[in-house]
C-alpha cells in the first residue's frame, strides 16, 4: 500500500488499520521493520504512518486470505475546494502466489466544515 501526498498536510490526519478476521497473523513491514501481529489485526492512530508512506502487508499459510484495509483521512477546512497539498491519494496492490490480483488508486480529499 501507498500512501501519496503532502506529509505535513495529510499525515497528521490519516489513521491506517488493516484485519485479516481470522486466527492467522499478519505481518507488516515499515521500512526496516517488520511487525508480527499475533490476532491478525493492525492498527496505526493518526499521526503514526511511516514518512515513507509505504507499508507493506502479508499473511502466512496456503490458503487465500481477505485483507479488510481501512484508510481514514479527516480534516476540516475552513475554506473549499481543497488545496492541492491537502489530496491524499492511495494506492493499493495485492499478490497472491507472486501474482498481481488487484490494483486499486482511490483519492481522498479533506472535507469542508460549515
Amino acid at each position: 500500500m501507498f500512501l501519496e501526498g503532502n506529509q505535513d498536510e495529510i499525515y497528521p490526519w490519516v489513521r491506517f488499520s488493516a484485519n485479516t478476521y481470522t486466527d492467522r497473523p499478519l505481518y507488516v513491514v515499515q521500512g526496516n521493520d517488520t511487525t508480527a501481529c499475533a490476532d491478525g489485526s493492525f492498527d496505526l492512530g493518526r499521526g503514526e504512518l511511516p514518512k515513507s508512506g509505504h507499508l507493506v502487508l502479508r499473511a502466512e499459510g496456503t490458503a487465500p486470505v481477505t485483507m479488510h484495509v481501512v484508510v481514514t483521512y479527516r480534516k476540516r477546512k475552513e475554506t473549499e475546494p481543497p488545496a492541492e497539498s491537502e489530496l491524499l491519494t492511495v494506492r493499493i496492490k495485492g499478490y497472491a502466489d507472486d501474482v498481481q490480483v488487484l490494483d486499486t488508486t482511490r483519492l481522498m480529499r479533506s472535507f469542508y466544515a460549515k
